[in-house]
């Protein structure tokens, strides 16, 4: 347990840093964006087909806000995700999102875009769920309502993946 407290508080460290700007996206949404998403054959992870990086994110924050937890944590990185209590540490954040709904997602510090690495500007309108009051980092780092992240996207393979989330950029 011990163990476990730490790396807890760097996912949510990771994750307050991460989320900020985004276009609306709502757990009961049906105009939201749809590209396609295709589970690859290597390591089951969901890659983005022919879709822009910008929507990357918009789908990553889709799968949160409709409780699609498990394939939110498949979007992310090697890196943000190493081993499964990581795993296990995201999906009970993203769990504890009872409303996301994204305001904008914009391009942000473009001057250090590189080829594999991206960073957006994300603002969601949230609503956690009462029991993550009592977290180390209560209501992992969110607020009821307006809350901004940075997300950093980088290539891994072929696809783009989510790399952090933060509270500043």
């Amino acid at each position: 347990m011990n163990k476990l407290i730490p790396i807890l508080i760097g996912v949510l460290i990771i994750t307050v840093v991460i989320f900020l700007r985004p276009k609306p996206i709502s757990k009961n949404s049906t105009s939201s964006p749809s590209p396609a998403i295709v589970v690859s054959q290597e390591g089951n992870s969901p890659t983005t087909g022919l879709i822009n990086t910008q929507e990357v994110i918009a789908v990553f924050l889709q799968h949160i806000a409709q409780k699609r937890v498990t394939e939110a944590v498949l979007m992310m990185s090697k890196n943000a995700v190493p081993d499964d209590t990581a795993k296990q540490a995201w999906e009970m954040q993203y769990n504890a999102f009872k409303k996301l709904i994204v305001q904008s997602i914009e391009p942000s510090m473009e001057e250090s875009w590189k080829d594999a690495q991206k960073t957006y500007r994300v603002v969601m309108d949230v609503e956690m769920d009462e029991d993550s009051a009592e977290g180390v980092i209560p209501y992992f780092g969110y607020v009821n309502g307006i809350n901004m992240r940075w997300i950093t996207i980088e290539k891994e393979g072929a696809d783009w993946k989510i790399a952090g989330i933060s509270t500043g950029p």
